[in-house]
């Protein structure tokens, strides 16, 4: 095995760790929250030991400074097109006033993007970045996914859970892919958090004019093909995916004209 292989084999071992460690603060936060009765307490209390293990990550200098105090690229902002279409397709199905405990909603998104993504699209992404673009986003991406495939082990249906895992391989792609595209690590946090803001204010009774996969509209599984076709396309692997990413978003927007039309 050369010098090459060995190091990257070093860099991915050294993620599967921090992947681990992420997941055991998931579970530390989920159990410590189980008392806390107030949606503001169990917001706060469930992400503290995601966000201390974040901080500590940063403390030792794992994220490249450059990612916090570098200029932001506004120009590559152009990008964030598709994940802006689908956070106003989301809240298209949003209940402002049938939602209680907003604080509660904005509090727990807010603390965990930003953990979620100062491990995983920063140091996570950084430490395997020296493996190539691709690799580095697609790889930071399945561990992410498999972070939240645990939630299997706390009582959650395997197939919600496998469902669960492909949608956050499918934001993690992307959401890495945007972080090396705009340079900076606060603008994905931000979109992060409003994605989880919205999809927090979807009133759960909610139905559907379009066929669905399981409980879930067609048009989340074509975002999610678009975000990793979209991904790809961003980290440097154009040609496959650039022709997927105009099948996949024809679809998509062809399928949301269908439902405005319904």
């Amino acid at each position: 095995m050369n010098e090459r292989n060995t190091g990257l084999l070093v860099r991915l071992a050294t993620c599967v760790g921090m992947t681990g460690a992420a997941a055991v603060m998931v579970f530390v936060g989920i159990h410590a929250a189980k008392k806390c009765a107030d949606p503001l307490c169990h917001a706060v209390v469930v992400n503290t030991p995601s966000v201390l293990l974040a901080v500590l990550l940063l403390a030792c200098g794992l994220l490249r400074r450059r990612t916090t105090t570098a200029s932001l690229n506004i120009g590559a902002l152009s990008f964030v097109w598709l994940p802006l279409l689908h956070l106003l397709y989301v809240l298209r199905f949003a209940g402002l006033g049938e939602t209680p405990g907003l604080l509660a909603i904005a509090v727990h998104s807010i603390l965990l993007a930003f953990w979620e993504e100062a491990v995983f699209r920063g140091v996570v992404l950084d430490t395997l970045r020296p493996a190539g673009t691709v690799r580095a986003a697609v790889i930071s991406a399945l561990l992410f996914g498999l972070l939240h495939l645990a939630r299997v082990f706390d009582g959650m249906p395997i197939s919600d859970g496998v469902v669960l895992c492909g949608f956050s391989f499918s934001f993690g792609l992307l959401a890495a892919a945007l972080r090396l595209r705009i340079g900076r690590l606060w603008p994905i946090i931000a979109w992060h958090a409003a994605l989880d803001v919205s999809i927090g204010l979807v009133n759960r009774s909610m139905t559907s004019a379009l066929p669905a996969v399981g409980e879930l509209p067609v048009e989340l599984y074509l975002f999610a093909v678009a975000f990793v076709a979209y991904g790809l396309a961003l980290a440097g692997w154009r040609k496959r995916a650039m022709l997927i990413l105009l099948g996949t978003t024809s679809l998509l927007l062809a399928s949301l004209v269908v439902a405005d039309l319904l």
